[in-house]
């Protein structure tokens, strides 16, 4: 009988240290994707014509950002991953780990968004703070899951046949 062994250190350092600064950068595009889409949206503007001062201190801003608020979840699917020992074997693999990152930053960005208001949230909701926090947990679980991707595509190991 032949044992296979899972990279399970290497696969939860590399999610919790790789996936949120990744997150941070991917969120950036996405800004810029915006704002070329329609420049009078509610995502914040990202001028394109910067000076190099400003594009470094926001790219170091973005890294520190995205360790310190993307560690935590990057973490939970890390151990996730590892936990159900997901191989990059096909396209619904991805799929897979997607979907976990998805879920648990969507999550994450939900009880962020409960603590910053108090837990108020429920006494008096109003439609625009709903549909603000449902924008925002859909944003964050598309940047993490697209992270968890790109992160798995290095990290993962190939397929393995038993």
């Amino acid at each position: 009988m032949e044992f296979y062994n899972y990279p399970t250190g290497k696969v939860i350092l590399s999610y919790a240290l790789l996936g949120g600064p990744l997150g941070g950068f991917i969120l950036v595009d996405l800004f810029k994707i915006f704002d070329l889409i329609s420049p009078n949206s509610i995502v914040p503007s990202i001028p394109f014509q910067i000076d190099s001062i400003t594009l470094i201190r926001g790219f170091f801003s973005l890294v520190i950002l995205g360790i310190i608020v993307g560690m935590i979840p990057a973490l939970l699917t890390g151990c996730a991953i590892t936990k159900l020992r997901f191989f990059r074997k096909n396209l619904s693999s991805y799929f897979h780990v997607f979907a976990i990152r998805f879920l648990i930053t969507v999550l994450f960005v939900f009880l962020i968004n409960l603590v910053l208001s108090d837990f108020k949230l429920f006494n008096n909701p109003n439609l625009g703070t709903v549909i603000v926090m449902a924008n925002s947990m859909i944003l964050f679980g598309i940047t993490g899951g697209l992270s968890s991707v790109i992160v798995g595509q290095f990290v993962l190991p190939k397929s393995y046949k038993f």
